[in-house]
């Protein structure tokens, strides 16, 4: 016969084994469930983005390259390739779309790591680029030319002027030469038309006034070859007649010929030999007047005299103008000049001022070549009677 408690025990023991059971029993089921409804929520997930991929762009195969996107969830790689998505995201990771075949360039190994994206690539990639134009040879001779002498200048000014020059002599294109004109000219503002003397200059010479030197003297004297008011010009004396002993004053030597073209109405001053042409050096432009109706005559000539302040007489109407009369239409120095060869024929014509400035550029005169009253006189003063060629060019 068993012990009360021993019934009670084996009851109670019953009893709670029987709960036991039951209440494990619960757990297992509810574990069924939750496991069943995760994974129709997986099915029903996986479905929907099989749905919403089929309505969309073909998903592109990955680059043959890249890593296997299995191995995106390894930590290693991931700290290697920061490109690469965090770990625990379950969304992968987007290969990048391989580049064309012939686009994709020289990268390197670095470049093709996933997540590295294509360089954009421009619009009208691998059409043809038309190579540019042709350099014209006299241009860039001209160009090259104009940028050493800005170089020499500073310190050789002679050798900037003999560069510039040489690339006047060579250059075709009117453009081109009136640049290298108006280069030229600066320089001799600087080597010329300047009371200081450049350092080796053939064309220049320095000389101290002695007892008995006059500025009108000094040109025989040193057999010049220019006129005297050249000197008071560039050396800047006032009054010719107020020079004192140990002054320094700055001469220039000739002989310097002019080239008048017509078609520009422009003449152009040279200084060298007269029979080496080809060696001419430029020195500097003067707009001028022509003849009416073309009556300017082309050809070769020499100056055969020169008259400061000059009487003239209208050859047509016989009109007669004085010295020092204001109305005098050939202004206040005349340059005579006779033809030579075939233009022996042409008498009569010069180089003169004018008392109507607005007649420069135009064909007004009766077949001579007029100049602004301040041009005239520095031509004047350059050139050399018996000596000096001017060439009429159409």
């Amino acid at each position: 016969m068993s012990l009360p408690s021993q019934s009670g025990s084996r009851g109670g023991a019953g009893r709670s084994m029987m709960s036991r059971k039951r209440r494990l029993g619960v757990p297992r089921q509810a574990l069924l469930v939750g496991g069943g409804a995760i994974l129709l929520l997986g099915c029903a997930w996986v479905t929907l983005s099989m749905l919403s991929d089929s309505g969309g762009s073909k998903e592109p195969e990955p680059s043959p390259k890249g890593p296997d996107i299995l191995a995106m969830d390894d930590p290693s790689l991931r700290a290697e390739n920061p490109a690469l998505s965090p770990q625990g995201d379950d969304r992968g990771v987007q290969e990048p779309i391989p580049a064309p075949e012939g686009e994709r360039g020289s990268a390197g190994p670095e470049h093709e790591l996933a997540g590295a994206q294509p360089a954009p690539q421009n619009e009208g990639a691998g059409e043809p680029i038309p190579p540019p134009p042709p350099v014209d040879p006299s241009t860039q001779r001209v160009t090259d030319a104009l940028r050493r002498a800005e170089q020499q200048a500073p310190n050789a000014p002679l050798e900037a002027r003999a560069t510039l020059n040489a690339a006047l002599r060579e250059s075709k294109g009117e453009r081109e030469r009136a640049v290298l004109r108006e280069e030229l000219a600066k320089l001799n503002d600087r080597i010329v038309f300047s009371p200081y003397l450049t350092p080796g200059d053939p064309m220049c010479l320095m000389h101290t006034i002695g007892a008995g030197d006059y500025l009108s003297t000094l040109p025989k004297k040193h057999k010049l070859g220019t006129d005297w008011r050249l000197i008071q010009r560039i050396n800047r004396i006032a009054d010719p007649n107020r020079i004192r002993g140990g002054q320094q004053v700055k001469l220039v030597r000739g002989p310097f010929h002019a080239v008048v073209d017509k078609s520009e109405f422009r003449l152009d001053l040279y200084w060298g030999e007269p029979d080496k042409k080809d060696e001419w050096v430029f020195i500097r432009s003067f707009a001028v007047g022509l003849g009416e109706l073309d009556s300017t005559p082309a050809g070769e000539y020499v100056v055969r005299n020169r008259e400061a302040n000059p009487s003239w007489r209208n050859p047509r109407t016989g009109e007669r103008f004085d010295r020092d009369d204001p109305k005098n239409p050939i202004g206040e120095f005349w340059v005579g000049l006779d033809g030579l060869g075939d233009s022996a024929k042409h008498t009569g014509y010069g180089l003169h001022g004018t008392v109507d400035p607005s007649s420069i550029g135009r064909q007004l005169s009766m077949g001579c070549v007029r100049l602004l009253d301040d041009d005239i006189a520095l031509v004047f003063s350059m050139l050399t009677e018996k000596v000096s060629l001017v060439t009429i060019e159409p």
